[in-house]
């Protein structure tokens, strides 16, 4: 597992759990309960944002095979070969997959309102594109 933030050209350190600070992405390499912790990522323009890390130990097995464990399953009876979220659940979609390309050409920190996000489809319609948050509608 890598942390990092992108676009890949952006400046930032990541201060660990332990306290120590490191520069640009960082490996966490094999991951275990140890690197579990607060990481704060810091850009060259002062944003400061915090991940919270948790890693528990995981059970393998996956009843209803959909390729999410039991563990984090909260769709534990999908139909087999449904197409599911990380989280089990069945997606439906009005679109094919591969319809829409998402790049983002502009970061912004959370106060700030001059990120930019391209969305991109392969055929010619109208479309209406709503961008959220966990707690706001960021834009529409």
């Amino acid at each position: 597992m890598v942390l990092g933030i992108l676009p890949d050209n952006a400046t930032f350190t990541i201060t660990l759990p332990s306290g120590q600070v490191v520069t640009g992405n960082h490996n966490l390499g094999s991951v275990n309960h140890s690197l579990s912790g607060i990481y704060t990522f810091t850009t060259a323009q002062g944003c400061v944002e915090s991940l919270e890390l948790i890693i528990t130990p995981a059970s393998e097995e996956d009843t209803d095979n959909d390729g999410v464990t039991n563990l984090i399953d909260q769709c534990p009876n999908t139909p087999q070969g449904a197409t599911v979220n990380t989280l089990g659940c069945e997606e439906t979609s009005n679109f094919p997959l591969g319809q829409f390309t998402t790049t983002i050409t502009a970061n912004s920190c959370a106060t700030e309102t001059n990120g930019q996000v391209n969305i991109i489809s392969t055929v010619t319609s109208n479309f209406l594109a709503t961008l959220s948050s966990e707690s706001e509608t960021v834009a529409s």
